[in-house]
């Protein structure tokens, strides 16, 4: 048997008979499994929403039933594993881990409680009573937590750094947004009707080389005409992009599995086109597929420019080729900002260079998928000039 002053000691299994010990692990091994899937799947629901509601870049998630609400984040999967390989090799025995644990434990119970004061409050519920909750609760889990800190340097800093580090995430991609909003130009979204005419004579600008049959941008057009200017930039003064027809695509996942509808708006011309996809949360990476049989139908009834294909080995082809451009912003040098703002709009650039690539959202890993870096420039600035003298004898 075991003894107080054994080092294996433990009360869990000391108050179990001898005979049923055995019961006693299968069921706590069994009950750890179901914990640590708990923590698997609400770390995908958690980093789901986070993500909707603009705290974190956005994840490549993937939906294995016709539940909108059962997700798989492959990405969050294997960092869980790195971290949780890693905590094992730091402190090899469940015994070292108690410090860490208790810490999080704690600390997560006083949110909890915090998170139901303010709702309740959402609710109307009368201040004297969730003060009541909030002093009753946070009283004795302000006491675990306060002796969970005295083991702070046992194990408890592991809990914070891990906290510490998604807390830096979320700060930047948040408040990097809110400065890169609120410093953009006003001019940085513009009216995608007002430039289809200068769209339409490039199209048939015998000038320039023949870009692509189609250019497809992944953008999201607001109001069903306002459109970031980088992406014109992209196709009018980066390189102009000789096309027979320009795409805009904006995807809107509907709540359903399997939605699959689309609404197309040309502004009066054939060769530009703002098509609202709206896709069910399981067929949002059937993009390329489904511009495949759009174009066909716009062909077909006259909306859109024919594409005759002259080198198929598809009899029949009438549509053509490709490309889709993925703009990808970069810090101008232009850009002047204080200190603090420039690094959190660099590091929120650098996020979303580092996060998912956004052709894995939409399926288009295996289509001609083209990445542009675009300058941005944030804040005002002067025009720097240089004086032109005679050449030196």
């Amino acid at each position: 048997s075991y003894h107080a002053g054994n080092g294996d000691f433990n009360p869990f299994f000391e108050v179990v008979p001898s005979n049923l010990r055995l019961f006693a692990i299968a069921l706590a091994t069994i009950a750890a499994i179901i914990a640590s899937q708990a923590l698997i799947t609400g770390s995908f629901t958690l980093v789901a929403e986070a993500s909707s509601l603009k705290f974190l870049p956005r994840m490549n998630i993937i939906y294995p039933s016709t539940e909108k609400g059962q997700i798989y984040i492959p990405s969050i999967n294997k960092m869980i594993c790195v971290v949780t390989v890693a905590i094992v090799f730091l402190f090899r025995t469940s015994h070292h881990m108690e410090a860490a644990y208790g810490l999080a434990i704690t600390v997560t119970m006083l949110m909890t409680t915090i998170l139901l004061f303010e709702y309740l409050g959402k609710k109307g519920k009368p201040l004297y009573l969730r003060l009541i909750f909030l002093i009753a609760f946070a009283f004795i889990e302000g006491m675990f937590l306060i002796s969970s800190l005295t083991k702070f340097l046992h194990g408890g800093y592991v809990t914070v750094l891990i906290a510490g580090f998604i807390l830096a995430i979320m700060y930047v991609w948040f408040y990097g947004n809110k400065i890169r909003d609120k410093r953009e130009a006003k001019n940085a979204y513009v009216r995608l009707d007002e430039y289809t005419e200068m769209l339409t004579d490039l199209s048939h600008c015998e000038d320039y080389p023949v870009y692509a049959t189609n250019v497809v941008y992944m953008a999201k057009v607001k109001y069903n005409k306002f459109i970031k200017r980088e992406i014109l930039y992209s196709i009018l003064d980066k390189r102009p992009k000789r096309a027979k027809a320009y795409w805009f695509v904006t995807v809107n996942v509907t709540n359903e599995p399997y939605t699959a509808e689309y609404a197309v708006n040309t502004y009066g011309t054939k060769n530009v086109i703002n098509v609202q996809l709206y896709l069910g949360f399981r067929k949002q990476t059937s993009v390329n597929v489904y511009l495949r049989q759009i174009v066909h139908e716009l062909i077909v009834d006259g909306t859109i420019e024919a594409q005759p294909q002259r080198f198929t080995t598809t009899p029949g082809r009438d549509v053509g080729d490709f490309s889709f451009v993925i703009v990808n912003d970069v810090i101008s040098p232009l850009t002047k900002l204080t200190g603090y703002e420039k690094f959190m709009v660099e590091a929120r650039v650098w996020l979303q260079n580092l996060s998912s690539n956004p052709a894995s959202w939409f399926g288009l890993e295996y289509a001609d998928t083209v990445v542009e870096r675009v300058p941005l420039i944030l804040g005002k600035h002067q025009e720097s000039y240089i004086k032109r003298i005679k050449p030196k004898k």
